[in-house]
């Protein structure tokens, strides 16, 4: 949410993407319909989450990685990869 959604976005509307190569999508938005419309434009098993918050307590950054990590892990169905698509930026020290 907010700075830390600004680099991705502009880079995402300025290049776009190329045929076979990952899509970025930005969520910076706390609106159920667009979460769901995010969700549904994934594959989770081929997706890397990155959790990006400057200070690491950013509760809508943290819902949305709640979220999204119960999918995956319930995805899992108990297999300790659920980390595996998970990233996290941060300044040192935060949260």
């Amino acid at each position: 949410m907010g700075g830390s959604s600004l680099c991705p976005d502009v880079l995402r509307n300025t290049f776009g993407s190329a045929k076979g190569h990952p899509k970025l999508h930005v969520l910076d938005t706390t609106d159920p319909a667009t979460i769901l419309s995010v969700r549904a434009k994934i594959t989770l098993k081929k997706t890397l989450f990155i959790v990006a918050s400057k200070s690491g307590e950013t509760t809508e950054t943290l819902s949305h990685f709640a979220y999204f990590w119960d999918l995956v892990a319930g995805r899992a169905q108990g297999d300790k990869t659920a980390g595996r698509h998970f990233a996290a930026i941060t300044d040192p020290g935060a949260g």
